[in-house]
């Protein structure tokens, strides 16, 4: 293993915090992990008693309580996230089923019109300009709330129920 690999990834501290915990220049340090010099006496006891401590540790993980607090605000995030996407997953339902009923409903609507128009049952100019109109309204709102639209607000919906499976599963809780 090399000199730097063994400040970085055991003690956990970067070149310029390691020299200063030791009292050396970080150039000195940098030098000592390329091998061109030594650190003095002082520091060598130090680092020695630095990583001995980490290598203890590493085989008996001491608990801080800044990790059950950390512990403690992921939960207390997670709880938060789970609402704020409860409340999303709903107001995405919601959306996607009116758009859904407007579309069943426009689709109906188009398909009374091509059936009157083909039947002929009045053609007068002001019946065929009230269909016209009718289809005309009916092909705007599939233009808001067609199959394109309805894939998107279903994705949304697919997405956010996934995210509640993550955040249950981060939360280690049932669904």
């Amino acid at each position: 293993m090399k000199k730097e690999s063994i400040i970085s990834d055991l003690l956990g501290l970067n070149q310029r915090e390691a020299a200063r915990l030791l009292q050396v220049s970080r150039s000195q340090l940098s030098m000592y992990e390329l091998g061109q010099r030594d650190l003095p006496l002082s520091a060598k006891v130090l680092l020695t008693a630095m990583v001995d401590q980490a290598q203890q540790r590493k085989s008996a993980p001491t608990v801080l309580p800044i990790l059950a607090q950390q512990e403690q605000r992921k939960q207390h995030w997670i709880e938060r996230q789970l609402k704020l996407n409860t409340f999303r997953q709903l107001r995405v339902s919601r959306v996607l089923d009116k758009m859904e009923q407007t579309y069943a409903a426009q689709l109906k609507v188009l398909e009374l019109v091509a059936h009157l128009k083909e039947t002929g049952s009045n053609e007068s100019k002001e019946y065929q300009g009230f269909l016209n109109s009718l289809e005309n309204k009916a092909h705007k709102k599939l233009a808001q709330t067609g199959l394109p639209q309805l894939l998107q607000w279903q994705i949304k919906l697919a997405a956010l129920q996934t995210e509640a499976e993550i955040l249950h599963e981060a939360m280690k809780i049932p669904k």
